[in-house]
């Protein structure tokens, strides 16, 4: 009794009443999730910064475009699960949760493991596409192979996350994250004065954090007393479920990657700038970084609230819910823009201390890319829009036209003509504009097709 009372606690109601309040109370620990996060990431980039300078600090820098793919598919193949989680949810339908919950923990696992055997084999061949520098070289690679041990605990931690939080709970997600990310600083200090080597120190201390999270998750699953529990010795794997997670996820993974592809295109040409643009660009990322842990909880409460509403048939509803996030995540960005844009300069020094060319090439990069941030805010609710309807092959096409090739196009038939860090920077905020606009135009007819119930009849009626 006494736990089914803290789990009632913790839900939020996203069928009735109020949308502000709920929204806030539900997105809120993602958004801190999101930043201590990063803030973690930021503490693993001082710390090789600091006691490795910026040829430490650049070898780590060139597994970020590689990272982010990985983080792309952990993130969007539980799009499908999200989905399926949120309308069950909203639907009452307890029997699908349950088998949702057992088919993905599967996939997860299985997934985590064939990424590691893949990633340790191809770690450098993937660099040198990159067009990482030989003087660099040893430092990524004994990066990236440490931390794709990790992978497997990282599969089933965001597989975790994705079904507690559209369940409704964003608060345990939240405190996991935060413990283990304590343990992640701690023990980057520790093993960077043991071992004298930051860049092998920070990727273990990662990988620890990462399995002490799965841990966690795996812990807190099996206790939980609604659907979503997870029975480790009694799972199994239902085809049809796998098979719409699939259609629904595959669509997002593809986006999410593109996303990633592209700026590995980019990649060259930042490294064509030595190390002052490859320490100048990872400093400016893990600031940039936590624009998007933000934006990003807008789009997974978009998918939870409007995910749960469409199963519970709630069609005016679903209207409402997209104008109060839109609203939200533009007066949060303008407000972070302004902040950042300001203390810029001051943070980068955190990172490259005394580096100046690279602070200057890093501070035209942050001032082009934070001028957008509430363009970017709309986008991931707008991506969070089409994931819940079910139309994720609509986000898919708009990310590969809107944002992919026109940065392809930029990089082979823009930027070879005025090679300089603003050409090459500007392309982001551009795409993202194109992107945004499109996708708002559909998410708008889907809307309001749906909440005037003139077609897209069958969301919520089956999964």
């Amino acid at each position: 009794m006494l736990m089914s009372k803290r789990s009632h606690m913790k839900s939020v109601n996203m069928l009735s009443g109020p949308i502000l309040p709920e929204l806030i109370k539900f997105s809120l620990p993602i958004i801190f999730t999101g930043v201590l996060q990063q803030l973690y990431t930021t503490a693993d980039n001082i710390v090789v910064g600091q006691f490795g300078g910026d040829a430490a600090l650049a070898a780590v820098g060139a597994t970020s475009a590689i990272i982010n793919i990985l983080v792309a598919v952990f993130i969007n193949i539980f799009v499908g699960t999200n989905i399926l989680v949120a309308r069950s949810k909203g639907a009452g339908d307890d029997a699908m949760l349950k088998k949702i919950v057992s088919t993905t923990y599967i996939v997860a696992l299985a997934m985590g493991l064939i990424i590691t055997l893949v990633g340790e084999l191809l770690a450098r061949p993937m660099l040198l596409l990159t067009a990482c520098p030989e003087e660099i070289l040893p430092g990524a690679m004994k990066y990236l192979r440490i931390y794709f041990i990790g992978i497997p605990a990282s599969m089933f931690m965001n597989f975790a996350a994705s079904v507690i939080r559209t369940a409704g709970d964003s608060r345990t997600p939240f405190l996991v994250f935060s413990l283990s990310g304590i343990v992640n600083v701690i023990f980057n200090v520790i093993f960077t004065l043991l071992f004298r080597d930051p860049v092998a120190s920070v990727a273990i201390a990662t990988i620890v954090s990462m399995y002490l999270s799965a841990v966690l998750f795996f812990i807190y699953m099996c206790r939980m007393n609604d659907a979503c529990r997870l029975h480790p010795l009694k799972f199994s794997f239902n085809l049809s479920v796998f098979l719409k997670t699939i259609k629904y996820g595959i669509p997002s993974v593809i986006s999410g990657v593109s996303f990633s592809l592209t700026n590995l295109i980019i990649t060259p040409a930042i490294n064509a700038f030595g190390k002052v643009g490859m320490a100048g660009s990872a400093a400016s990322t893990s600031i940039e970084a936590y624009l998007y842990a933000i934006n990003n909880s807008f789009m997974a409460a978009v998918v939870a609230f409007v995910g749960q509403n469409i199963g519970a048939g709630n069609r005016e509803r679903v209207g409402k819910v997209l104008k109060t996030a839109y609203l939200s995540v533009t007066a949060l960005m303008s407000v972070y823009t302004v902040a950042i844009i300001a203390l810029g300069r001051e943070l980068l020094w955190l990172f490259i201390p005394g580096a100046t060319e690279a602070i200057e090439f890093a501070q035209l990069r942050l001032t082009i890319i934070m001028s957008v941030a509430v363009i970017n805010g709309i986008m991931n609710v707008n991506a969070g829009a089409l994931q819940a309807y079910g139309y994720t092959i609509v986000q898919m096409i708009s990310n590969l036209v809107g944002v992919c090739a026109f940065r392809i196009v930029w990089m082979t038939a823009v930027y070879p003509f005025n090679q300089t860090p603003f050409m090459l920077w500007i392309c982001y905020p551009i795409s993202w504009v194109v992107t945004c606009v499109a996708i708002f135009i559909v998410v708008m007819i889907m809307t309001y097709k749906y909440t005037h119930n003139k077609g897209l009849r069958s969301l919520g009626k089956s999964i």
